[in-house]
């Protein structure tokens, strides 16, 4: 059985994203199609193949996120410093457009603390924006002292006094599956089961699939939005200045 903290790890056929090619915060050019593939039929048999899920991934038994789904659910790519590298029209529904966000901001741990439609659309804010820098600090510990890390460490410091207090414990905590409530303005309640995946070779690059329990309302909600609306889907492909950076002062 898996270490309970474990990610669900997805194994790429096609050999993609060279190390040579590899930044912090864009996905590289010659692979968009790729994603946007990815991110449009999560883990579709065409694309990858998904490990059997341990026990530690899997929030239920009732079924498996994400394959070959008419309209697909919400689903995005991260980066090791957990900006959102890629991201489809069912997750522009929820969670909001990273693509109308500036760049440095296109970032999970920055949403979290710093965008009041994410506060609002937790129903527990607090033990969720908790496990996040928990987790943010176990994953980051290895890149603190670069200088991207370094630029939103200081800006969030500065910014959040949530953020201060929680990164002053110095807790740590693996990233797992789980169930996400959320308050949406205009879909109402929505429960979504969300899991993890690696993606290939590449350690710091990780999709996130939500997906609602089979029969549901909020899988009723979803399978009836119109995803044209909140078009269209994005895939970063240009690097941002954050890749070079200089140093600031960071909170250790």
């Amino acid at each position: 059985m898996a270490p309970p903290n474990s990610i669900c790890r997805a194994d790429i056929r096609t050999g993609l994203f060279p190390s040579s090619e590899r930044t912090e915060t864009s996905v590289p050019p010659a692979h968009r199609t790729w994603v946007e593939t990815l991110i449009s039929r999560p883990c579709s048999s065409h694309v990858c193949q998904v490990r059997p899920t341990p026990a530690s991934c899997a929030t239920s038994s009732r079924r498996r996120p994400g394959v070959r789904r008419r309209k697909p659910f919400p689903a995005r790519i991260t980066g090791r410093r957990w900006d959102v590298l890629a991201w489809n029209r069912a997750s522009i529904a929820l969670f909001g457009d990273y693509g109308a966000l500036p760049e440095g901001h296109r970032n999970i741990l920055w949403s979290m603390l710093m965008r009041p439609d994410w506060r609002s659309l937790s129903r527990d804010w607090s033990a969720e924006v908790e496990r996040c820098v928990a987790q943010f600090r176990s994953e980051a510990a290895p890149h603190l002292d670069e200088p991207a890390f370094q630029s939103l460490l200081a800006e969030l410091n500065e910014l959040s006094p949530e953020f201060r207090e929680l990164w002053a414990r110095q807790d740590v905590r693996g990233r797992t599956a789980g169930l996400k409530h959320l308050d949406h303005p205009t879909l109402g309640d929505l429960e979504l089961e969300y899991s993890w995946y690696q993606i290939g070779d590449q350690p710091g690059m990780s999709l996130c699939l939500y997906t609602p329990i089979p029969g549901s309302r909020t899988e009723s909600v979803l399978r009836s939005l119109d995803l044209d609306a909140y078009g269209p889907p994005g895939v970063r492909t240009e690097a941002t200045p954050l890749d070079g950076a200089a140093a600031v002062s960071a909170p250790a």
